[in-house]
């Protein structure tokens, strides 16, 4: 059963798409108060449902709404996307709303100024990691497509639709949206960055849940072992075993990291190639 928005915690997990936003649903997921919906805006049932200018009452009605909604999108049972995902025990009524979204980070301000209830986490990933497990996804970086011609804008993948977020070019104005508002709302917001998901996910994770008011869960523990002991060739499982985030160094055309390095030489966003 499902609480009345009003006295559910509301978490939004945002970042660009490859950046570690599937992983990082799933372990908010775990937790057995949590329940979690997944891409709401980009489903069939609530796309487009919000916009910069939505009211307040709107707002409030787009998360009581997708709360009680059973759409199969929302709810991790697409078979094509959703293979192999895990399944977790729920309490009978939950504590926090927890969705995810890789676009329409435009919008994040107007539900921050708008809802006092609402917190986000913003993932961050090293744009040539991003980069690299994008091109390496074919049902996001199309065979025929050229690196050289996409790596910045990702025309053909974005379509010059303001709410994706694919190419380096809007992996900083998504970064950018994130630093400004974590500056904006310190208590409201919070930053992990995907390297310290990966090398320190206990303790990562421990201190989101303390962000999001939630307790660490022994199903959370065990899931944390499981997810990084096996390896699915799926690139959109949550299973993926790794320990480190190096890959671009060898699959990156040099041109192109060094152009990276050079655009972001005297930016603020300069820090996380090292991270």
């Amino acid at each position: 059963m499902n609480k009345p928005e009003e006295h559910m915690d509301i978490i939004g997990i945002h970042g660009v798409p490859r950046s570690g936003t599937n992983w990082l649903g799933q372990l908010f997921n775990s937790h057995p108060d949590v329940n979690f919906k997944f891409q709401p805006l980009f489903s069939y049932a609530f796309k487009d449902y919000l916009n910069e200018h939505s009211s307040t009452a709107d707002i409030k009605r787009f998360f009581e709404e997708i709360a009680a909604s059973d759409d199969y999108f929302l709810n991790l049972r697409d078979p094509v996307i959703h293979q192999n995902y895990p399944d977790f025990n729920k309490n009978e009524a939950y504590s926090t709303l927890v969705f995810k979204q890789i676009r329409y980070h435009h919008l994040i301000e107007n539900m921050l100024s708008k809802n006092p209830v609402v917190k986000f986490v913003f993932t961050i990933r090293n744009p040539l990691a991003v980069m690299n497990s994008w091109i390496h996804t074919a049902m996001e970086f199309k065979p025929d497509w050229s690196l050289d011609e996409e790596w910045r804008n990702a025309e053909k993948k974005n379509q010059n639709r303001i709410e994706e977020y694919f190419g380096y070019n809007k992996w900083k104005e998504a970064v950018n949206i994130f630093l400004d508002l974590n500056i904006k709302y310190p208590k409201r917001t919070k930053i992990v960055i995907y390297n310290d998901l990966l090398l320190n996910t206990e303790l990562t994770v421990n201190e989101l849940f303390t962000f999001s008011g939630l307790s660490f869960d022994d199903q959370t523990r065990k899931f944390i072992k499981e997810s990084k002991k096996r390896n699915d060739a799926d690139p959109n499982s949550v299973y993926k075993k790794k320990t480190n985030d190096d890959a671009w160094k060898r699959n990156i055309p040099e041109h192109i990291i060094e152009a990276v390095y050079e655009d972001l030489a005297n930016d603020r966003l300069r820090v996380y190639l090292e991270q």
